[in-house]
């Protein structure tokens, strides 16, 4: 998807010779495919992956990969921007090396606290890292400060108190129940969407955000951009739309829907509700309330 693709290119822009594992949007990259590349290049010093794919709504086996890493010389550094706080990250009992998130996601915050966990095998590794051309994003300044309960820099203060709070209501829920709501609103959605006819994007599918295909009415693929500013209009919904890549071409052919942070069961309903009516106000055949029926018939299991 488009976040693996990106950290390619943000190693590209820093010159750092890579080994890419280049597969299919919606596919999620193989413990197999991962292990073949370390045999063939077993001088890996990183491997880099994104647990929950967010332009595909697509989630990899990780500790499966965490545990065939762990065994390598290689460190496992993995973006879980929209993993950490929605599905299960437990990063010690899995051994992951390197584990990076944003506030923006599960974190309930808005966008610009970046967080990175460290395990004991890439502090070692950081010690050993030669002066590059960073200086606010030098992590051992930062481990540094960590150590003494400080901060190098000038922090954002308003954020960092909007965390606080934030993690403080993740507390109070506790974050097994969430992972546990965060599960039954996505089976909800899947459900949901079946009942409607509707393609999922992934062959892996996240918890954390779902994606499909939008639906042909008479040949004609129904027009991403009227259909969410008529969620929005009408209804008051937002949902996400598709992006591109070198590998992808989801933009325009797709919508997702979260399922993490301050997401309710009811708002969860709300949302199909009208991503229902919007597809038949499009021409497109459904039996009115199938969606929720559908759904609800989920949520009461649990």
């Amino acid at each position: 998807g488009k976040f693996g693709e990106r950290w390619q290119d943000v190693y590209r822009c820093y010159g750092v010779q890579q080994i890419p594992i280049d597969v299919a949007w919606g596919q999620p990259v193989r413990v197999g495919q991962i292990e073949a590349a370390l045999a063939r290049h077993p001088d890996a010093r990183i491997v880099t992956v994104v647990h929950c794919e967010t332009s595909t709504a697509t989630v990899c086996d990780l500790e499966a990969i965490a545990n065939l890493v762990a065994c390598s010389e290689a460190l496992l550094l993995v973006d879980g921007i929209t993993s950490v706080g929605a599905l299960p990250v437990p990063m010690d009992a899995w051994s992951i090396d390197v584990l990076v998130t944003g506030s923006q996601k599960a974190l309930m915050v808005p966008p610009g606290l970046g967080y990175v966990g460290l395990g004991p095998r890439a502090i070692e590794r950081l010690a050993q890292v030669e002066p590059g051309p960073y200086y606010h994003l030098d992590l051992r300044r930062w481990l540094a400060s960590y150590l003494t309960q400080d901060l190098p820099f000038t922090p954002p203060v308003n954020l960092i108190r909007a965390q606080r709070v934030a993690l403080q209501m993740i507390e109070r829920e506790g974050l097994a129940q969430i992972l546990t709501r965060t599960t039954r609103l996505a089976a909800a959605t899947r459900a949901a969407c079946a009942a409607m006819g509707l393609t999922p994007i992934s062959t892996a599918p996240s918890d954390s955000v779902s994606g499909l295909f939008y639906p042909r009415v008479s040949g004609v693929q129904v027009d991403d951009k009227q259909f969410r500013q008529a969620l929005r209009q009408r209804h008051g919904i937002h949902i996400a739309g598709g992006q591109s890549g070198r590998l992808g071409d989801f933009a325009g052919r797709i919508f997702r829907i979260s399922h993490l942070g301050y997401v309710s069961a009811q708002d969860t309903l709300a949302g199909l509700v009208a991503i229902e009516a919007e597809l038949r106000a499009a021409g497109y055949a459904l039996k009115g309330g199938c969606a929720v029926q559908a759904a609800a018939e989920v949520l009461q299991q649990a």
